[in-house]
């Protein structure tokens, strides 16, 4: 027997003799039977231990956070409003489009009513739908690309429908904000949605700092947060006699659309609140936010542990990250491969609004119809069962599209009553946007165990199975290594 073996025996001894330990003095007994008795329970517990650490650690960081449900209360200070977008129902001003079919006939001799019937054709390209008669759809694509190009030399669709759409200043009016009569360009802008050209207020893209309004650009180019007894008011004007082409059946003149204000508007998202504003009907908006910070702990866990991107880690072509932005870029991506042409309410979208892809015109608009239920479906990526074969061809799968981290939603709550001055219904509505209750609903997603929470249990499981502590540590140090080498050195001089 070697002598470092005999040492390290006599450590051993000497451990078990002086440790505190629970148990460990019956390891020197005499009698080979306790002796082996309690190797066997100090084995056992030492297992059980093992396992119970490896179970709660795998359990851990199969799911490392955890989310808690408080009030928001006075935090309303760090939340910013949502964006307000005012998108018209009734696409093109017949104003405008006679005048437009009169240009036109002056440049090409064709009569004045035969090209203001095909003007409607461009009202198509809102929704993607397919007029009843098809006929003459490229042709028409065809006779504007010839007399309407632009300095490009191409038909630009953006700018003819602007052009076309009943203007900001003759749809919203008299608008009001916090108390104080404000020019409604003061606080609207015309800007892109998924609805098309908007009187949007409050959205500010980190990828476009141009298109902001006043307002906005007055708060340091950042979106504006709540504050107490902030209150939104303007009147929408409906004028029935200058109707030419209309998205929707009805004789609501537009809808409000309310977003994250860095988010793109789009509704199929899922982060947009839509909301139809019919004629002669004073509406209240009662908006409550509902909140989901994440703390800084949680960046330290890989994404497919805590399943959400933080805003600043990953940048798309809208701006900073957020899962409606993520969808948004996946569909428009969509769009461009399966078409090879950018709508045109997405032009902006690209850097400096170039691309080596042109604009969808009429001649494209087969080939949009024909995908445009796919892009308004998500097929749900996590999905693993069967039965949706045929959804996943029809949907569009975004697999790098997961949750925020930090996000806020808005809940709006919609009161309207009927204005009948004289026993007649007028051609406007007021709308007021309002806070719906002083607090709202704030969700915190943290890490599920901190380094000392994990340490308290991992301890906890260690003095529970063994009587294991920090002392207990340390005392296994000092015998195993420093009674060791001490015995080492005496038997050296011995020598």
């Amino acid at each position: 027997m070697s002598i470092e073996r005999i040492e390290y025996q006599g450590a051993f001894r000497e451990f078990a003799s002086n440790s505190s330990l629970t148990g460990f003095s019956h390891l020197k007994s005499n009698h080979w039977a306790e002796r082996y008795i309690w190797y066997f329970i100090h084995l056992l517990s030492l297992s059980i231990t093992i396992y119970l650490i490896i179970f709660g650690w795998n359990n851990f960081m199969t799911n490392p956070t955890v989310i808690t449900v408080e009030s928001i209360g006075s935090r309303h200070v760090d939340i910013k409003l949502p964006s307000i977008s005012i998108c018209n129902i009734h696409k093109i001003s017949k104003k405008k489009a006679e005048r437009y079919a009169q240009y036109l006939s002056s440049k090409s001799g064709v009569p004045i009513d035969e090209v203001l019937k095909n003007i409607s054709l461009l009202g198509y390209l809102y929704e993607y739908n397919l007029p009843s008669k098809l006929d003459g759809i490229v042709e028409f694509q065809t006779f504007l690309e010839k007399y309407d190009s632009s300095k490009s030399g191409y038909f630009n669709t953006s700018e003819r429908l602007y052009q076309l759409q009943p203007a900001c200043e003759e749809v919203v009016k008299d608008c009001e904000w916090q108390g104080l009569n404000r020019s409604c360009s003061d606080i609207f802008i015309t800007d892109f949605t998924t609805e098309g050209l908007c009187c949007v207020f409050n959205y500010v893209s980190s990828k476009n700092n141009e298109r902001l309004s006043p307002i906005v650009v007055q708060n340091n180019y950042k979106p504006i947060p709540f504050r107490a007894n902030d209150v939104m008011k303007f009147t929408i004007m409906s004028n029935e006699s200058d109707i030419f082409f209309t998205s929707l059946s009805t004789a609501a003149p537009v809808k409000i659309l309310v977003s994250h204000p860095k988010n793109f508007p789009d509704v199929p998202s899922g982060e947009t609140s839509e909301r139809i504003i019919d004629k002669s009907k004073e509406i209240s908006l009662r908006i409550s936010p509902i909140v989901t910070k994440t703390t800084p702990e949680v960046r330290k866990y890989s994404i497919d542990k805590r399943n959400c991107w933080f805003s600043d880690e990953v940048e798309t072509m809208l701006g900073s990250y957020s899962f409606s932005n993520c969808i948004m870029e996946c569909k428009i991506r969509s769009i461009v491969a399966l078409c090879q042409c950018i709508p045109y309410n997405y032009v902006n979208v690209f850097e400096g609004g170039r691309s080596r892809y042109f604009q969808c015109t009429l001649a494209d608009l087969t080939c949009l119809n024909s995908f445009s239920n796919k892009w308004r479906t998500i097929y749900p990526v996590n999905y693993q069962g069967f039965g949706l074969e045929r959804e996943k061809q029809d949907s569009i799968r975004c697999v790098e599209c997961i949750p925020s981290c930090s996000d806020t939603q808005y809940h709006v709550m919609y009161e309207g009553a009927d204005i009948i001055i004289n026993g007649t219904k007028t051609n406007f509505s007021i709308v007021r946007i309002l806070q719906e209750k002083s607090i709202g609903v704030y969700n915190k997603q943290d890490a599920f165990y901190y380094w000392y929470d994990m340490l308290s249990m991992f301890g906890g499981l260690c003095s529970i199975t063994m009587g294991i502590s920090f002392i207990s540590i340390f005392e296994i140090i000092y015998y195993f290594i420093w009674v060791a080498i001490k015995k080492k050195i005496e038997n050296t001089k011995n020598q």
